[in-house]
């Protein structure tokens, strides 16, 4: 199994986040410090780790990076939904849904979920953060796509 540090370099190389650099700062006592590490990845700070040697709280700092990372790019998007032509038109009942299905890009993709994640608020709960990250994303990467020109929503005429 990979070092966290290196397996934390890697899956961020792969998402172009760029590398992760580490800002540890020492507290407590001389006879019995405590070190607090945090991954920083571009102008992102992730959860941070805590132990009594540097090289243990960048490690722990480490792992919790990745695990926010992973999970982070592991979400996918709710499934496609088909509202009502008459709602679609008005956007009463919902108006962050679209016909689908859409084309998926999935740097673009990653990215929506990578900047929805980043304006969620820290202290929801679990179901009601995802539901937002969700939510927030598919906004993003509807209006994405139409000013990209891969959607184009058409209002049918009733006559």
């Amino acid at each position: 199994m990979a070092h966290p540090k290196s397996a934390l370099i890697d899956h961020a190389k792969r998402l172009e986040l760029g590398k992760p650099t580490f800002k540890t700062k020492r507290t407590g006592p001389e006879h019995d410090p405590v070190f607090v590490s945090e991954v920083v990845i571009g102008d992102r700070s992730y959860k941070q780790g805590q132990a009594g040697t540097k090289r243990d709280a960048e490690r722990r700092a480490a792992e919790n990076a990745l695990e926010q990372l992973q999970e982070a790019s592991s979400m996918t998007p709710p499934e496609p939904v088909t509202a009502n032509p008459k709602q679609a038109q008005t956007g009463k009942d919902h108006p962050e849904m679209f016909e689908g299905p859409w084309p998926i890009f999935e740097r673009v993709l990653a990215i929506c979920l990578d900047i929805a994640h980043q304006r969620t608020d820290q202290d929801l709960g679990a179901t009601d953060a995802v539901r937002e990250i969700r939510e927030s994303a598919l906004v993003l990467y509807k209006t994405t796509l139409e000013d990209l020109g891969e959607i184009v929503e058409v209002v049918e005429d009733e006559s």
